[in-house]
């Protein structure tokens, strides 16, 4: 069999995968639903804080109060709300899935997954100061990409899979990488617009219009925050062509 023939029955058995990502995410909620809340609390704080200080009550106060201190705040939470349901949702995905994994990440491991990560994210810096605009944009997407096993390793640790190695990312993370951001991005892909529309809608609402958008928009979060990380965890454990 050819690699090509190979890698394109790998490619439909991950495509037919797509509605089990959505099968474990509902299936997931109703079992923790707490999960999307972890994303979804820290969101409606920052909308209730937005409603507020008036942000809503027309395009110019929209984009006036958009780095307003006020709600880049509970910003800061809202974004740390959103990885962690992700990173949880993924463990408890992931152990449904293998019920006979490792209950307890590799702590060590996932110190050592974000110190690489932020060096990485350090050195980028300085190129900045190097190089010209075109050169930087080329050697910050080579960055990115060579630095994505590390994903792989990070989960790895997350979900205590001791033969995911540092070594073993770049050497075995490579097939996993697309399952992972398939499994996730089929998940972000259709909710990420709604979420910029309800914004878009309740810009000079009615004040009980833009509670119910708010409302739902924190909902919509959490949920496509939880279905990420069933995603990532379904990518990681799919299977990876030979």
């Amino acid at each position: 069999m050819s690699v090509a023939v190979s890698a394109g029955r790998w490619l439909a058995n991950l495509l037919k995968g797509i509605p089990g990502t959505y099968i474990d995410t509902v299936r997931l909620i109703r079992s923790f639903w707490w999960i999307p809340l972890i994303a979804a609390l820290p969101e409606l704080v920052q909308h209730i804080v937005e409603i507020q200080i008036g942000m809503f009550t027309s395009m110019t106060a929209f984009k006036a109060h958009s780095m307003d201190v006020a709600r880049l705040i509970p910003g800061g939470f809202k974004v740390a709300g959103m990885w962690l349901t992700i990173f949880v949702a993924a463990v408890y995905a992931f152990r449904r899935r293998n019920p006979g994994a490792a209950s307890r990440p590799l702590w060590g491991r996932l110190l050592v997954a974000f110190l690489i990560n932020l060096v990485v994210a350090l050195l980028a810096w300085p190129l900045d100061k190097l190089l010209s605009e075109a050169a930087f944009d080329i050697a910050y997407v080579l960055l990115t990409l060579l630095s994505l096993p590390l994903l792989v390793y990070f989960f790895g640790a997350l979900f205590a899979d001791a033969g995911m190695t540092l070594k073993q990312g770049f050497v075995r993370g490579w097939p996993r990488i697309i399952p992972m951001f398939l499994f996730a991005a089929i998940v972000f892909l259709p909710i990420s617009p709604v979420h910029r529309l309800n914004h878009d809608w309740a810009i000079g609402a009615e004040p009980l219009r833009i509670w119910l958008l708010m409302i739902w928009d924190s909902a919509l979060i959490g949920v496509m925050a939880t279905g990420m990380g069933v995603g990532l965890a379904r990518g990681y454990g799919a299977p990876v062509p030979r």
